[in-house]
């Protein structure tokens, strides 16, 4: 029968749990640090969380993850140290609410610190535990991703995207990306805006667009008006006495983008979906004296606007049964 060779934090199951025959469960038990951080420079606050893994030969393993002690260290030294020999920033230790489940609901540490970040430098994680020994994670943070199309410059009256050419057809939109260092995956979405007047309500809406998913260059696609427009139907019901939906003129584009460095991208890729008859599935971690996995990631938002090829089509087409309509229109 196969069985687990450890009974771990159940964030980290999915990765260091591999089928594996004949496993002595009561072999000798050694601590073993368990770290999940995510650097994000353009986060206003970067969390960490530490637990340990547990066993107990006399109780089951649900038993034990009842107990939150077995879970979380009571004293640690969380930093974070930028570069070689760059400033040190120490994280503070915060609870975080824990929805009801096998695992203790009492108690649930995450570290935190609120320095700010540059971008494409390198940060080392040190954790001293009360025994002295220390658990190193390190990463660099990921480079700023700058927008080429459409032109996001200044002014930004010539800021826009175009779904609907001059002859009102489907026009394929540029979108093209420099992601800059430690890029390893990019996930890029977008999202039109508006206002739904319901009564004397003013609800702001917004419509989801997938751009594409990148893990590798060149970081460029044409997306086909088509496609916006269909994801507009989809999401926005017709009616034959719809509510008015009012389009601003400027800001009603938003272009939201997510990255990820090569540690997160393999951590995401070795935790997707076991295919094949082989059920085994290879532990990693970027852990030294742990396990787990310390790298970065990366989430920006820019806005732009529709050009006005696109607000009329939009207009013409969708006034009777959606009734999209310009500021301050009927």
């Amino acid at each position: 029968m196969l069985k687990l060779k450890k009974f771990v934090f159940p964030l980290l199951v999915l990765f260091i749990v591999a089928c594996e025959n004949e496993v002595d469960l009561n072999t000798d038990f050694e601590e073993t640090t368990v770290v999940f951080g995510f650097l994000d420079k353009n986060a206003d606050t970067q969390f960490v969380k530490i637990s340990k893994t547990f066993i107990d030969d006399q109780l089951s393993a649900i038993d034990v993850a009842k107990q939150s002690d077995r879970l979380f260290y009571d004293t640690l030294e969380v930093s974070l140290i930028e570069g070689t020999n760059g400033p040190v920033f120490p994280l503070s230790k915060m609870q975080k609410p824990k929805d009801p489940g096998t695992f203790a609901t009492d108690r649930n540490d995450i570290y935190f610190t609120t320095a700010r970040l540059k971008s494409n430098t390198s940060y080392r994680l040190r954790i001293k535990k009360a025994d002295s020994t220390i658990t190193y994670g390190q990463t660099t943070t990921i480079d700023t991703i700058i927008i080429t199309s459409p032109n996001l410059g200044f002014p930004i009256s010539v800021h826009s995207v175009s779904f609907i050419n001059r002859d009102f057809r489907f026009n394929p939109q540029a979108f093209i990306f420099n992601p800059g260092n430690n890029v390893a995956e990019l996930e890029v979405i977008g999202w039109f805006h508006y206002t739904e007047i319901i009564g004397n309500d003013s609800i702001p809406k917004r419509v989801r667009f997938p751009i594409r998913n990148f893990s590798s260059g060149p970081f460029e696609v044409r997306y086909d008006g088509e496609r916006f427009f269909r994801s507009l139907e989809e999401q926005v019901p017709a009616s034959t006495s719809p509510t008015k939906k009012i389009i601003e003129d400027f800001n009603n584009i938003e272009i939201e983008i997510f990255a990820s460095d090569a540690d997160l991208k393999f951590f995401r890729e070795l935790n997707g979906p076991i295919e094949g008859l082989a059920q085994v599935r290879p532990e990693f971690t970027n852990i030294e004296n742990g396990i787990g996995i310390f790298s970065s990631r990366f989430k920006m938002s820019e806005f732009t606007r529709i050009d006005q090829n696109t607000r009329i089509y939009l207009f013409q087409t969708y006034r009777n049964n959606r009734n999209f309509s310009a500021t301050g229109g009927n």
